[in-house]
């Protein structure tokens, strides 16, 4: 239908158990796409593979009339990502887990010693914790059989010795989980193997939610217009710059 709104999402599948849920409670019919939680551990190759989605997307029939990204900043992840005919839209987050929090990015800066807090939820249990701890013996004798068991050992031990920069593990839940007493095994489980101490702490929907109900806050959300670039200044401000004539 001429005029008709088509909405596109792209998420982290660090997501994926929080949008299927709401997409079903709220019956919504968003175009989801999810991308590798891991991707955000090299900053290029998620702008890479978002601008490739993002592409992707505005060539298709028919086209998103806009495009809702589940992502903080990651690390500059999302640093000079760009469209050239559909509006994007994303959440003012650094990361993660405000979204998972219901909260904004100052008042998740405000919770005591947040940036030394190893935090879990669904997805991030599933798609990089637990693999994590269980994939470790797999790893090792990837490592051996290329460098030699001592070598193993070593590179092994610098994988867990990141770890010790966080004070305690704590575990976000809903209140709408049905499985939360598995989830918080499983969280007990890595956390263990971490040596931290694990506690829960109660998230919202409110902030995922407001995302794919518009994102029609402009203090939660920023937009970045057609041929228009996304930048963070040094102290945390969103900015869109325009594309210079010759990226367009």
């Amino acid at each position: 239908m001429q005029g008709s709104t088509r909405i596109a999402v792209i998420a982290c599948e660090v997501f994926r158990a929080e949008l299927e849920f709401l997409i079903e409670k709220l019956r919504l019919s968003h175009d989801v796409h999810f991308l590798p939680q891991g991707l955000h551990d090299v900053p290029n190759k998620l702008r890479e593979q978002l601008q490739l989605k993002i592409n992707e997307l505005e060539n298709s029939s028919p086209a998103p009339t806009k495009i809702l990204l589940c992502y903080g900043y990651c690390g500059q992840g999302l640093s000079g990502i760009s469209s050239q005919k559909t509006p994007l839209v994303l959440p003012r987050v650094h990361d993660c887990i405000p979204l998972l929090l219901g909260l904004n990015q100052e008042q998740k800066s405000q919770i005591p010693d947040s940036e030394r807090t190893f935090w879990m939820s669904p997805g991030w249990l599933r798609y990089s914790q637990l693999p994590f701890v269980e994939n470790r013996q797999k790893r090792f004798q990837e490592y051996a059989d290329k460098f030699g068991e001592d070598s193993a050992q070593y590179l092994i031990d610098m994988e867990h010795g990141w770890l010790k920069e966080y004070s305690q593990a704590r575990l976000i839940l809903w209140d709408q989980w049905k499985d939360s007493e598995q989830l918080y095994k499983t969280a007990r489980f890595v956390a263990d193997d971490a040596g931290l101490k694990l506690t829960t702490m109660s998230g919202s929907m409110s902030y995922v939610q407001a995302l794919l109900m518009g994102a029609a806050q402009p203090d939660l959300f920023f937009q970045i217009p057609p041929q228009h670039t996304l930048e963070l200044s040094a102290s945390g401000v969103f900015t869109a710059s325009p594309l210079s004539k010759k990226a367009v």
